[in-house]
């Protein structure tokens, strides 16, 4: 393959993948203040948020709020703990993936980036260790499906914006190669 056609697919991937991030950074998530303030941003208008009142912000606010300790998600967000849970599910679910929270990836970032910066070298290679081999079993799942003929809307259901996003190439590129190869499938 030529360099700039790894170079188109990779600006595919990468764009691809910022677009997504983008719209979970501005999606609504629900806060728990632990006392009562106000701000605003470039991007917010100003906002007041009262102690124990829940209120919806966007997710960068929300995880500026978390940082400053100033309010806890009312949502479980993604912790060691879960990740082993859900780790061990996709184990043994062998043709299908397990749902994970739309923000998954995004979230499991956020925890290694956290460790890292705490220092917690340990935990943040072993939440990454768990991650890589989470990743792994999904992909191939989802490689698997890039095989089939057709996918159902189930499928969709159980893959995140970031897997879909893969899926859709990979099932683009597998369709079109049969068709031009072997003049069979493909759209």
């Amino acid at each position: 393959m030529l360099e700039a056609e790894f170079s188109v697919m990779d600006e595919l991937v990468k764009r691809g993948l910022n677009r997504i991030e983008t719209d979970q950074l501005v999606s609504l998530v629900k806060v728990n203040p632990k006392e009562d303030f106000s701000f605003a941003s470039s991007l917010v208008d100003q906002v007041s948020l009262k102690k124990s009142n829940v209120a919806e912000v966007p997710l960068y606010v929300a995880r500026l709020l978390f940082e400053e300790g100033v309010a806890e998600p009312v949502d479980e967000f993604l912790d060691r703990k879960k990740l082993v849970r859900i780790s061990s599910e996709e184990r043994y679910k062998e043709y299908r993936l397990t749902d994970l929270p739309p923000s998954f990836y995004f979230q499991l970032k956020q925890i290694v980036s956290s460790y890292r910066s705490q220092a917690d070298e340990r935990r943040a290679s072993e939440i990454e260790s768990l991650a890589a081999e989470l990743v792994d079993l999904r992909l191939k799942k989802i490689l698997r499906y890039c095989l089939l003929p057709s996918s159902s809307v189930d499928l969709a259901k159980s893959m995140t914006s970031e897997e879909a996003h893969l899926f859709n190439l990979l099932k683009h590129i597998v369709d079109c190669w049969k068709k031009e190869v072997m003049e069979v499938g493909g759209k």
